[in-house]
């Protein structure tokens, strides 16, 4: 990210030799604050948010769904019911 004064701050990384990129989202100087401006919501309620969202990606990946229909399907039910698309995942 870049900061008010025009210099970066380093908050990610691509590791070449792994094709893994590492994030940590704790070094950021103004996404938390943008984000709990524009949802109202507070740092360990997006944290929280981002982590679901983390194993909703990864049970794709692991389950092999890939396909636009596939996974279009999956996000509408994280979004028309989260909550069950959660224990699901967690129960698998």
């Amino acid at each position: 990210e870049i900061t008010p004064d025009g210099n970066p701050n380093i908050i990610g990384n691509h590791d070449f030799t792994k094709d893994a990129f590492a994030l940590d989202l704790k070094k950021s100087k103004s996404l938390f604050k943008n984000l709990q401006q524009f949802t109202g919501l507070t740092q360990a309620d997006i944290i929280r948010d981002l982590k679901e969202k983390q194993d909703v990606l990864r049970w794709l990946v692991k389950k092999d769904i890939n396909t636009v229909d596939g996974v279009g399907h999956v996000i509408a039910k994280y979004y028309t019911n989260k909550n069950n698309l959660l224990k699901a995942i967690k129960t698998r």
